[in-house]
Parts: C-alpha cells; structure tokens; sequence
C-alpha cells in the first residue's frame, strides 16, 4: 500500500502556490472532485468504533493509493495515517522510518497549532491514538521492534513523582473523567525545569479543565495551556513526529 509521499506533487503545489492560511481548513469549499466533508464524516465515524468493518474504508484506502492532487492537506494526512492502520505490520515500521509521517514533525506535516487542527474538524490527532496503539500491538506480538524514534526518550519514569502523576491521568482517562486542575498544576509546580511527556500532558490535561467552564477568558486560557503542551512535544524531539 502506498502512501502520499513527501514529495508528491501535490505537496509541491501546496508549498510553492498557497500558504496555509489561505485554504478552507474544513475542505467544504473545494470543488476538486472528492467529497471531503464526506470523507471526514466517515473518518470520525470509523473511529468511533474502529472494531466496525466499513465497506466504505475501502474506497479511502482507494483513494489514498490514487494521491489525489488537492489543497485539502489535512484530509490528505489522515487518508496517509489510515493508510498506516491498513498496512501489516512488517510494513508499518518501514513506513514510518522512511516517510515524513515518522520523522517529520507534527508541524512540519501540518503547519497549523493544535488548536487550529482540532478546530478543523478532521479526527487526525484520533487516528495518530489508533496508530500508537497499532505499533505497541506490532511489537508486543514480535512482529517488528518499535522503531528506535519511537523510545520514551521523555518519560523520566524512574520518578515517583511522574509515575503517581501518569497513574493519576490513565485512571481519570479510563474512567472518561477530567484531572483536577489542582493536581496538574502542582505537578507543573514541582516539576523539573526540562521538557517531557509529563509536563505536556499536565498542560493538555489543563486544556481540557479549562474547557469546561464556558466562557470566554477559559476558552483563551485552554488555548494558551494546548500551546505550552504543544511547545513540550516539539522541544523534547526535533524532528521527529512524537504523536506516534
């Protein structure tokens, strides 16, 4: 299975005729012959039970194989990932080793904050989780090592401090409840002046918190925490995409 090369030339077209903030980041404008709302619609619907056969995965995979010449980057990036999903497993490793979705950055894919990919509506940041997923599986099987820039370069897990604060926020995700801000921000508080994995997840654990009073100075605080949690993953790896 082929995936949208780096090099593809609608990637050129992109870099050399438009900037980023000039394209519909929804892709509902684009008369380029694919239905993207469409595909985005089956994509969040497909994660919602990714257990589900879809007959109609077929047809993205279809088209992910076709690289479609289209300013849609962001839906071309998840037809990229879900072409990753498909693969087997002594592919994917390769795949990721080899390709800009394993050693580019998240930024460097998609030139947008966090905020603004999320606010895109397209499920890229859900289909990186089900890769990640993916991967621990492959190599737990004996399938494939996991890839030397996949390590936990960032965990620092020889600490209690991270590993109580870790086994604070599986439970609360287990469990589809929110961390107290009290506890993320006192992890914050003691935590070493250095980047981790911790200290991101704290910020987007205060995302989250924060999101849940509905006005507008917590949504502009949610914003600024999702950018701290971001700053974290792109200081800890350069050059590498850590959503995997």
């Amino acid at each position: 299975m082929m995936l949208l090369p780096p090099s593809s030339a609608s990637a050129e077209r992109l870099e050399v005729e438009k900037h980023y903030t000039e394209l519909d980041l929804g892709c509902e404008s684009y008369s380029d012959g694919v239905d993207w709302p469409a595909i985005r619609d089956e994509l969040r619907a497909f994660l919602r039970d990714p257990s589900t056969t879809r007959a109609s995965l077929d047809d993205l995979l279809k088209l992910a194989r076709q690289h479609p010449a289209s300013d849609c980057y962001i839906g071309l990036c998840c037809l990229a990932y879900l072409s990753i999903l498909a693969m087997a497993p002594e592919n994917t490793a390769s795949a990721l080793e080899k390709t800009s979705f394993g050693s580019a950055s998240m930024r460097e894919q998609i030139p947008l904050a966090y905020w603004d990919t999320i606010a895109s509506g397209w499920p890229i940041f859900g289909l990186l989780e089900l890769l990640a997923v993916k991967l621990d599986d492959d190599a737990k099987s004996g399938y494939v090592p996991r890839p030397d820039f996949l390590d936990h370069c960032c965990d620092y897990l020889d600490s209690e401090r991270e590993t109580a604060y870790q086994g604070m926020v599986q439970a609360h995700v287990e469990a589809d409840t929110v961390v107290p801000a009290s506890a993320s921000l006192r992890y914050l508080a003691e935590a070493p002046a250095r980047c981790s994995w911790g200290k991101a997840t704290a910020y987007f654990a205060l995302t989250e918190r924060l999101l849940v009073a509905p006005t507008a100075r917590a949504r502009q605080a949610a914003k600024d925490m999702m950018a701290l949690g971001e700053a974290q993953l792109e200081l800890c790896a350069r050059g590498r995409n850590v959503s995997v």
